[in-house]
Parts: structure tokens; C-alpha cells; sequence
């Protein structure tokens, strides 16, 4: 869900990366909706019980552009991918690294995510709309 981290708790849910009210509230609709899809096709769903294959910052660094920007709203890319590690970053919000010139080492980075069982969608400079 754009790269947020999501926890579910008994009584609460935690959600960062929430830019407003409205934000917070489209992420819980289509939370819900999730839940309520899955609950739905339980019996058709086979748990995996396969584990996260862990990564580390600086496997994630060796594909960021290691500019230091900042345009990702962190101040070094090193800094990025431990947000990356932690959920709280997408790989979306490094607007160097969606740029053709960087479209290896964004798919490298995407397969190693993958692998670990994070949620990433690819859209590269290449693959967006022009306004």
C-alpha cells in the first residue's frame, strides 16, 4: 500500500507514512477491503510458512544511485535504505533511481526486495505517463 509499513494489533492498527486524515482513511477502506477479500477466500488460501530472507542496508545501498539528493525526503541514500529495511520508504520515492540510466540497477534492487518478501511495484521514468 504505497510503501507503508502496516502492523496489526487486536485492538489497533499502526500505519506510517500517513500524509493526512484523508490519507489515513483511503489506507484503512482499502485495508478493510483487503481483510474482508481474504477473510472471504479463506479456505481457497494456503498459509506459507517460508521465511523472510533477510537483507541487509547496504545490499539495498549497492543499487541506490548514491547521490545524497535528499529528494527522497532522507538526507544520504545510505540513510534511505535503512528506511527502505524499515518499511517506512519505497523505492518510489528515489526519483534518481527511476530514471532509464538507472533501470538495472532498479530491477536488481526490485528482485532483491522480492526475494525478501517485501511489496514493490516498478514504475520507472520510462513507465510513467507524461503529464
Amino acid at each position: 500500500m504505497g510503501g507503508r509499513g502496516i502492523t496489526l494489533y487486536a485492538k489497533k492498527i499502526v500505519v506510517t507514512r500517513l500524509r493526512d486524515q484523508k490519507d489515513a482513511e483511503e489506507v484503512l477502506e482499502k485495508l478493510r477491503n483487503l481483510i474482508n477479500r481474504v477473510w472471504e477466500q479463506r479456505d481457497k488460501i494456503k498459509p506459507s510458512y517460508k521465511t523472510r530472507a533477510k537483507i541487509t542496508v547496504l545490499e539495498i545501498y549497492k543499487y541506490l544511485p548514491k547521490t545524497n539528493c535528499g529528494a527522497c525526503g532522507v538526507p544520504t541514500c545510505l540513510a534511505f535504505a535503512l528506511k527502505i529495511i524499515g518499511e517506512e520508504a519505497s523505492i518510489q520515492d528515489c526519483k534518481t533511481l527511476l530514471e532509464p540510466e538507472h533501470k538495472s540497477d532498479r530491477e536488481k534492487l526490485l528482485a532483491l526486495l522480492a526475494e525478501a518478501g517485501y511489496v514493490c511495484e516498478d514504475q520507472g521514468a520510462e513507465d510513467r505517463e507524461a503529464p
